[in-house]
């Protein structure tokens, strides 16, 4: 009986401290408030990020910023160059301002935004710009065998319906991406669209946030293209430009997304079944000027509502 006791209690112990990493039993968050996010350059000047560690960046624990250490992975780590020098690969800025393109080393090529107001944001003037490095770029945390998590960001989202169908922009929230085994990981190893994932993301040129599970191995003239074998259609909202909260939830087979806190669809899925979650952007057409890359804020993440120290199940 006192070794029961000795070893739940090492159980108990172990799911409360969790691991840096680790989102099936830790909780992390960030307010992107200082700094930047992501390795300036990586092992390879196109083509994404390799897997030999060059591509991490630890972002420590910042007190009132950062909760839990965060190791975050850029898809495409200076693969433009060209403004990554000055303002890093995926860097902070004050969105109430006009701000650089910074991939695209135009200064004050974005336009002023709203202060991001949703709930839980502490620095509502501050938030991540993640740029067009090489027709998309994504942050990606977390590790490879992640499986039962949660996502949530809050992100801007533009009206581009004016742009016309061929000019593609979306920002998207994804889980159980990312898995280091994906069938064309020479060039596309962190990848959210082109090598599957479960995605809450939201098309500016259509206005609406959709919940999709991407298919393994597109192109990404495909999707841009908007060609419906890319993507799996679990459900659908229309969305008014503005900030607004993206969340993406696994559990084992169940998988649900959320708009602002409304259930877009609550599905059951088995064909991904770990992987690691993220945020990004991807576009195609646009003039680099007129880019408008993604504006990201408020993040948190870490287990799912049931979690695996659930003591339901022992």
């Amino acid at each position: 009986m006192k070794k029961m006791f000795l070893f739940i209690t090492l159980i108990a112990l172990l799911c409360s401290m969790g691991f840096a990493q680790d989102l099936d039993t830790t909780e992390i968050s960030d307010q992107f408030t200082i700094g930047k996010r992501g390795n300036e350059s990586g092992t390879r000047t196109s083509g994404g990020a390799e897997i030999d560690g060059s591509e991490y960046l630890d972002q420590p624990p910042i007190a009132g910023e950062v909760v839990g250490t965060i190791r975050y992975i850029n898809s495409w780590a200076g693969a433009s160059g060209g403004g990554d020098a000055t303002y890093g690969e995926s860097g902070i800025f004050d969105c109430t301002v006009a701000h650089p393109i910074p991939d695209r080393d135009i200064a004050s090529g974005n336009p002023a935004i709203p202060a991001n107001t949703r709930p839980g944001a502490t620095s509502p003037d501050k938030c991540i710009l993640i740029g067009d490095d090489g027709g998309f770029n994504c942050l990606f945390f977390g590790e490879s065998d992640d499986a039962d998590y949660y996502i949530e960001v809050d992100g801007y989202c533009y009206d581009r319906s004016g742009g016309g169908a061929a000019n593609y922009e979306n920002i998207a929230v994804f889980a159980r991406a990312g898995r280091d085994n994906d069938p064309n990981i020479t060039e596309y190893t962190y990848n959210y669209d082109r090598a599957g994932s479960y995605c809450l993301m939201y098309d500016s040129y259509e206005k609406k946030a959709k919940a999709v599970k991407w298919t393994t191995g597109n192109s990404s003239g495909n999707i841009a293209g908007r060609v419906a074998s890319t993507f799996t259609l679990f459900g659908e909202v229309d969305a008014t430009e503005g900030w607004h909260t993206f969340r993406v939830e696994c559990k084992g087979s169940n998988i649900k997304f959320s708009f602002d806190g409304v259930i877009v669809a609550d599905v059951t899925d088995t064909e991904f079944i770990n992987g690691r979650p993220g945020f990004g952007y991807r576009e195609a057409n646009w003039p680099s000027a007129e880019e408008r890359q993604g504006h990201f804020d408020n993040l948190k993440a870490g287990p799912a509502v049931s979690s695996v120290c659930d003591w339901n199940l022992f």
